[in-house]
């Protein structure tokens, strides 16, 4: 049977759900071999984890991080925080305290307990929008899940369901030949708890649309490109970080809506699109968009 065929009648909903090939930039005759053996873009090649990382790939602990996120704000050093987190999370095991704690730590306060989960928590009490920004975060410190959004998924329609060696030909082809069935196994538990994916009744998972906030990818834009000064940044290189996919992002056009709203609120100096150059500039700190409260 021809391999085309044989793919569509394996997996309809998935061939159903690929981009027209003219905007993949390749031939259709092609795609089921892309879904077969997903691989990782140029950009996210750089960020591509080591072998042994693969191994070391945690549960995500995400309910434990906003419970963090809620208390960090009355500690000003890691280590007041640390000991704080090791001494109070539920788990009985203090070995389990300690490794969680280092986990959080790593994954959700980059720039320490005063830094900026807490200052979006202090600014909007807000849990949705404080569980965007965690998500954001954590995929950027945990790159196989972060690539796997990013590269894997992202060009697959929301509500598709996921063919089960999907992921793990997207792992052995890019991370390591050897993965693990337990480390699959954590990693589709961990896109399930950050809300990518959906187990159903008949085992499968599908792929959700996560409908992200214009305000997260607008406070995320600022840590990353403009945290502590305004500036000018080149659309280009604001796309080809990948956090607005890790946001939950789809279209590029939806992040081109969310600056032109932005600057229409004069929330941005300015947003040009001219001789095919489009430019981000900045009109105020990411602590003043926080002060301001803002929403986008």
């Amino acid at each position: 049977m021809d391999r085309k065929k044989q793919f569509i009648e394996e997996h309809p909903s998935l061939w159903n759900s690929i981009p027209d090939p003219s905007n993949l930039k390749m031939d259709s005759d092609k795609l089921p071999q892309v879904l077969e053996q997903p691989r990782i873009s140029p950009q996210s090649s750089k960020r591509r984890s080591k072998k042994e990382n693969v191994k070391a790939l945690q549960d995500l602990l995400l309910k434990e991080g906003l419970w963090a996120v809620k208390r960090a704000g009355q500690f000003v050093d890691d280590e007041s925080f640390i000991a704080d987190l090791e001494a109070n999370l539920s788990q009985n095991s203090a070995e389990t305290r300690k490794r969680y704690a280092t986990s959080l730590i790593k994954w959700f306060f980059p720039d320490g307990p005063q830094g900026f989960v807490s200052k979006v928590w202090i600014n909007y009490q807000d849990e949705v929008l404080q569980y965007e920004i965690l998500r954001a975060l954590y995929l950027r410190v945990e790159p196989i899940v972060g690539n796997c959004i990013a590269d894997a998924l992202f060009p697959i329609q929301d509500g598709s369901t996921i063919p089960s060696s999907y992921l793990v030909n997207f792992l052995r082809t890019n991370i390591a030949t050897d993965v693990s069935e337990k480390t699959i196994s954590r990693l589709k538990m961990n896109l399930r708890k950050l809300g990518f994916l959906y187990r159903e009744k008949n085992g499968k998972d599908t792929l959700r649309s996560l409908n992200p906030s214009s305000t997260a990818f607008f406070l995320v834009f600022h840590f990353l490109f403009a945290k502590t000064e305004t500036t000018s940044v080149e659309l280009r290189n604001i796309l080809s970080d990948p956090f607005w996919k890790h946001l939950g992002y789809k279209s590029e056009d939806t992040i081109r809506k969310i600056f032109k709203s932005a600057e229409h609120q004069k929330l941005l100096s300015k947003y040009i699109v001219a001789d095919r150059l489009e430019s981000v500039t900045t009109r105020y700190s990411l602590m003043e968009l926080l002060e301001r409260k803002v929403r986008p």
